[in-house]
């Protein structure tokens, strides 16, 4: 039997109750007086989803403005451009809502990023009280949106420790300064050698060693990004680094200094200032909107990734849809989530046809169109039969094709329409590589698509793009199955003569300008 016409023991049987009320779902268009405690503020580069308190999710939106402005400014970027798409937040209350999401989240988990081929968002502890994790997340997401380039891990995380530290208040924005628990790392615990600092990555580090990576990383960035004259040093020292010398030595060779004068350097390098910028008074345009009850119920279910369900956990997670899904008749978010967990996990055809009840109602639905087409492709994965599985496949490109059209900015469209294109003869012809590049351009972040981006133009003998794109991957400390995997991809299409992609160009004076003033922690 093939996947699609699957069935597993308890069918999703309230869902047809529904569909045979179309007056019922249409009336979901009208607002009802229930609302939920989760709110949604959008701005021009966020959205922001938190229960509760409407001001305090308005006020979080505009100080991601406020911070992204940061970013912009010592990029020499202009204030006012926006970002391809806006990048989601989630504020949840504790621990309990954390793991909803992430449901191995432990206590001392103040929040997460993620990147993947489903969505790529961040969740945030408001319990936690403080911004630094989201900074330091948002940071590396920022660059690797818009200064994409092959640093070492210790750049990448001490220039993401750099930002991640900024103090954002009603009236000031601090930039660069100290924080107790890196004072703390740095006055009290053992200092990793500084070659190792250079070359290692902090996966491969255990206990105290990786508080001490992380502490040492922001110190040596600080120490390099504080004087004009050592930031023409660390870019000729990015410079060396792209080109494949080692890490270590380039260091050396860029500062003047072998590794143990340079080590002593940093250790009297105590008078750290930070530089402190008057807070706009003209904040970003906020909307704000009250999400319906099925929020409460669905909201963190709905965005977490069904590759992150292990096997096991598949039963009681599609129950647990199922149950709270069967209290929201009528709500789209309710049968977007329900549909997807059919779909993933339990009765595609019944996941199909709550998608297709919902485009009665709204045809113009990209979200359930994307979702139908998915549902083909998984069909098509499963499918023994190669003949069968490009039949799901070509079922699959008309509703993906519909969905692109309707929102061009899901990332998630152009890349499961170039899936559905990937067994065709002639693959990938030229409007299958630019919807690949154009999916990468919209979410550099997701490894999977630069990945499939890079083959697909090696195979169109075009390498040196090729190992442009893949060099971050294969560099960055977070993913390390992604990283091997660009590096295997690398090693096989790097031409001999292969130049490094330049090194993106920064401001040489942080944040200097009106207002900026240098002060000394």
């Amino acid at each position: 039997m093939d996947a699609s016409a699957k069935t597993i023991a308890k069918p999703a049987r309230w869902l047809f109750g529904a569909l045979a009320s179309l007056v019922a779902f249409v009336a979901m268009a009208a607002p009802g007086p229930a609302l939920a405690e989760w709110v949604r503020a959008e701005s021009p580069r966020f959205v922001v989803y938190g229960a509760g308190d409407e001001r305090y999710v308005r006020g979080y939106a505009e100080k991601l403005e406020a911070f992204e402005q940061v970013l912009r400014a010592y990029h020499g970027m202009a204030p006012e451009a926006a970002p391809p798409r806006k990048f989601e937040v989630y504020l949840v209350s504790g621990l309990g809502q954390l793991r909803r999401v992430k449901p191995d989240a432990d206590e001392s988990t103040g929040g997460f990023y993620s990147a993947g081929v489903e969505k790529v968002f961040a969740v945030v502890r408001r319990d936690f009280g403080d911004d630094q994790i989201l900074f330091h997340e948002y940071t590396h997401h920022f660059m690797s949106q818009h200064f994409p380039y092959g640093y070492p891990a210790w750049v990448v995380e001490g220039y993401a420790e750099y930002f991640g530290g900024t103090r954002v208040d009603d009236q000031f924005i601090d930039v660069g300064a100290g924080e107790a628990g890196r004072t703390y790392v740095l006055t009290n615990l053992r200092h990793l050698a500084l070659s190792d600092l250079l070359t290692r990555r902090p996966g491969e580090l255990k206990g105290d060693q990786v508080k001490a990576y992380y502490a040492q990383a922001w110190l040596l960035t600080h120490y390099m990004l504080s004087d004009p004259a050592r930031k023409q040093q660390m870019d000729a020292y990015l410079r060396a680094v792209g080109a494949g010398e080692n890490p270590a030595r380039a260091m050396a060779q860029a500062t003047g200094m072998d590794l143990d004068m340079l080590g002593r350097k940093l250790k009297a390098y105590d008078k750290l200032t930070y530089t402190r910028v008057p807070r706009s008074a003209a904040g970003a345009e906020i909307r704000v909107s009250h999400l319906p009850p099925s929020a409460d119920d669905l909201l963190l279910e709905s965005i977490r990734p069904h590759e992150t369900v292990p096997p096991a956990e598949q039963p009681a997670f599609l129950e647990k849809i199922r149950t709270l899904a069967s209290k929201h008749h009528g709500d789209p978010l309710a049968y977007l989530t329900a549909a997807k967990a059919e779909i993933s996990f339990g009765d595609r055809p019944g996941g199909e046809a709550i998608l297709r009840f919902l485009l009665k109602a709204n045809p113009d639905n990209a979200e359930a169109l994307e979702l139908l087409g998915m549902s083909r492709l998984a069909s098509g994965d499963e499918a023994s039969d190669p003949v069968a599985q490009k039949t799901f496949y070509r079922e699959a490109r008309p509703y993906l094709i519909k969905a692109g059209q309707k929102d061009p900015t899901r990332y998630q469209t152009l890349f499961a329409y170039v899936r559905s294109r990937s067994l065709e003869d002639g693959y990938p012809n030229d409007n299958d590589l630019n919807a690949l590049l154009a999916a990468r351009a919209l979410a550099p972040q997701v490894s999977e698509i630069t990945l499939r981006a890079a083959e697909a133009l090696d195979r169109r003998k075009r390498p040196a793009e090729a190992v442009a794109i893949l060099t971050p991957v294969a560099n960055d400390p977070h993913q390390a199955d992604a990283a091997a995997a660009a590096r295997a991809v690398l090693a096989r299409v790097k031409p001999i003569d292969q130049k490094p992609p330049a090194i993106p160009a920064t401001t040489s004076a942080p944040l200097a300008g009106a207002g900026a003033t240098d002060k000394q922690r």
